[in-house]
């Protein structure tokens, strides 16, 4: 059974080439880790009380944000690995990775330092009570430093099925604790980011010997690809800035502000975030097949559209589907949530945008274009500082909010677009 499988696999691999089949494994990662995702925050939504659920994204977006130095530097060192190795530079690449876990172990340290400066303020603004979430929330900004380093080393060596195996496993741990915690401890929120931390610590003791490991024997100096790397660090920066904003700014404000509203905001982005879990595949296959186009000379004009196109075709149809189906739905998972229902479609539509957006960024990157990205920081910090506005002058509901993303995202969008396609030499309507 075993070899029949094997077998099947290598003619698919054969059939398809290293893209193709890297491609397909990871878009199967990508929805299997979804589909826990999904059944850990629906098992969580239906254990826990709205206020409670309501905590869950905002800790994570918190941590997103400590996370982004080492994940702008872990963006560009993936491509340098995979561009040192595919040149047979196995030995450079070897102390990039060791540079890469010297700067984890540093700043696992600051991390620990940074958030319990910042306890007071954290836990403040996030609404918990306890030393306890203090503790949690800085061992999993440690892990996220570290699991961060895992995928990208994986990634860089192109090891799909490590890629596979270190994204489902601690998603399987933490659905597994997630339920133990909360239904048989009785740990309700703390269980819930306690199975987050247990998941990725077990996670990163069973994966982190082999990238170790593997660092062993010859290693060389890398400062050629370093002036590469260093050319790369601002464009990264302001990229990974911008996404994180426009993808969690949101739930940090409504958690501080509208904390009544914070559960029900949670279970509209489980639902609604869908369309930009089913676009991660696109962005994924649209970067290199956009690099390799563009470094042959090949016209990327009907590539771009096409992606698009299938974009938009996937926001509108789980735009309609969430129109009709949110009601019953929320009502079915959890009746405090019913009343969010009639935004659920709003939301996918703002994921739709972002994933869109996405993948304009994408072919833009891949075509070494950066101009792009001020159309992106500059909405993104007015977005930002309309809701502390509204928030300080108490003007803040559900619906200004849901307001100010979709105009934000249109904006962008449409700006990006035209960018895209007739800003200068190298655009869509030109090449």
């Amino acid at each position: 059974m075993t070899n029949s499988l094997a077998s099947i696999a290598d003619r698919w691999k054969q059939i398809l080439g290293p893209l193709g089949w890297g491609t397909l494994l990871v878009f199967l990662v990508a929805r299997s880790f979804d589909v826990i995702s999904i059944l850990t925050r629906w098992y969580t939504g239906s254990h826990l009380s709205a206020i409670d659920y309501g905590a869950v994204d905002p800790v994570i977006s918190v941590i997103t944000f400590f996370c982004l130095p080492i994940n702008v530097l872990l963006q560009i060192s993936v491509k340098s690995i995979s561009r040192l190795n595919s040149l047979g530079l196995e030995p450079k690449a070897k102390t990039l990775v060791l540079d890469m876990l010297r700067l984890a172990l540093i700043g696992s340290g600051l991390a620990v330092i940074i958030v319990f400066l910042l306890k007071g303020v954290i836990l403040e603004r996030l609404h918990l009570d306890g030393a306890m979430y203090a503790g949690i929330i800085a061992g999993l900004f440690v892990l996220m430093w570290w699991h961060s380093l895992l995928i990208a080393v994986y990634q860089g060596r192109t090891n799909y099925t490590l890629i596979f195996s270190s994204s489902i496993l601690p998603a399987a741990l933490i659905l597994g604790f997630t339920v133990i915690l909360i239904s048989w401890a009785g740990m309700d929120l703390k269980g819930a980011l306690v199975a987050r931390l247990i998941g990725y610590s077990l996670s990163v003791l069973f994966f982190m010997p082999g990238v170790v490991k593997s660092i062993s024997g010859l290693r060389e100096s890398y400062d050629n690809e370093f002036v590469i790397m260093k050319q790369m660090l601002i464009p990264m920066s302001i990229y990974l800035l911008s996404a994180a904003l426009l993808s969690n700014f949101d739930k940090l404000i409504v958690r501080n502000f509208l904390l009544a509203d914070s559960g029900g905001y949670g279970a509209i982005l489980t639902i609604g975030s869908i369309p930009m879990s089913i676009m991660g595949a696109i962005v994924f296959v649209v970067f290199p097949l956009a690099s390799a186009e563009h470094a042959s000379g090949q016209d990327l004009k009907r590539f771009f559209m096409q992606s698009l196109i299938l974009g938009g075709i996937v926001t509108l149809i789980c735009v309609v589907v969430f129109g009709v189906l949110a009601a019953p739905v929320m009502r079915m998972w959890n009746v405090e949530f019913a009343p969010y229902a009639r935004f659920v479609w709003i939301y996918a539509l703002v994921a739709g945008l972002h994933g869109l957006i996405q993948i304009i960024a994408s072919v833009e990157m891949a075509r070494h274009r950066y101009s792009f990205l001020w159309l992106m920081l500059a909405p993104a910090l007015l977005m930002c500082g309309t809701l502390l506005h509204c928030a300080w002058h108490s003007s803040l509901t559900i619906s200004r909010v849901f307001g100010i993303l979709v105009a934000t995202h249109v904006f962008i969008f449409a700006g990006m677009s035209a960018y895209s396609f007739y800003g200068g030499k190298n655009s869509c309507r030109l090449k």
